[in-house]
């Protein structure tokens, strides 16, 4: 799998308020976002059909279950399964997976917030902590992709900083 391109927002008070990977292929981006949704935290995958086109992006925000249904074809689909799996396996600590009893632990050590998901505990050495919230952006990061999902994202999952130039 190619490299994918990672954004993280964690909150110190309040625990993650977003993970966003993405792959680009051609003219367009598509990747997987885990964001709260009316409280509850829901992983949605993404298409920005156009991205890189001089015409205007069309995105495409499907849920988790709709992966395998037709709306891309089975390589694709397959691609953001992947996609999704490494960064959940890289970036992410579900409180209620046995496998993050290390992270919490660390996290109540530090006092800091795990909420209803959590950063890998290892990795918050990562994030810039310059604002809250605490941000990671993958090199060659393109802000556009978090602005076209913008309006997926709750306002408390948007980074409060640009990007690092």
């Amino acid at each position: 799998m190619r490299t994918p391109r990672v954004f993280i927002a964690y909150a110190p008070r309040a625990g993650l308020r977003c993970a966003v990977a993405y792959l680009e292929s051609g003219r367009d981006v598509y990747g997987w976002f885990l964001a709260p949704d009316e409280g509850a935290w829901h992983g949605r995958y993404f298409v920005l059909e156009d991205y890189h086109a001089p015409v205007e992006t069309r995105p495409m925000v499907f849920p988790e279950d709709e992966l395998y249904s037709g709306f891309l074809d089975e390589a694709r689909s397959h691609e953001l399964s992947r996609l999704r799996d490494l960064i959940e396996h890289e970036w992410i600590a579900w409180p209620h997976d046995p496998a993050a009893r290390g992270d919490l632990a660390s996290y109540a050590s530090a006092q800091l917030a795990v909420g209803e998901v959590a950063v890998r505990y290892s990795r918050l050495g990562r994030l810039s902590k310059l604002n809250i919230p605490w941000t990671f952006y993958s090199p060659a990061f393109e802000s556009g992709v978090l602005e076209a999902l913008a309006p997926h994202l709750s306002p408390t999952a948007r980074p409060a900083q640009a990007l690092p130039a």
